[in-house]
């Protein structure tokens, strides 16, 4: 190898690395989760405010609950009879806007919204 090439090299693992750290930044304010059950808002929480903590919601007269920690939220395990894969609460915490859970069998879904404007070319990987 030439002494420009691995200049080259060099430039190319700096700029991967800025752009790896840019990228996972999570600045956003304002962040919200919003959980629908069958495209019906039921419930809407402040992921900014530092309040952790588990939060009920009702469905299909059953009772979900997702747990808030660090910004982030997840969908807290149920029993077998209501979801049986358990697909949703094996995802673990999203923190990141525009990122989603869903509950198929049940209609649930928490996706995690800002009020700021993000170009969603931005964030897509």
């Amino acid at each position: 190898m030439k002494k420009g090439d691995i200049i080259v090299i060099i430039i190319v693992i700096v700029l991967s690395v800025g752009f790896l750290i840019f990228r996972f930044e999570d600045n956003i304010e304002n962040k919200k989760a919003v959980i629908r059950v069958n495209g019906q808002k039921v419930k809407e929480i402040d992921l900014t405010n530092g309040e952790e903590g588990f939060y009920q919601f009702a469905f299909d007269d059953e009772i979900g609950e997702v747990e808030v920690k660090d910004q982030a939220i997840r969908m807290v395990e149920m029993d077998l009879a209501i979801c049986p894969r358990k697909i949703c609460s094996d995802m673990g915490f999203i923190s990141g806007a525009f990122e989603t859970i869903i509950c198929l069998p049940n209609g649930i879904v928490v996706n995690i919204e800002s009020n700021e404007n993000i170009n969603i070319d931005e964030i897509v990987f």
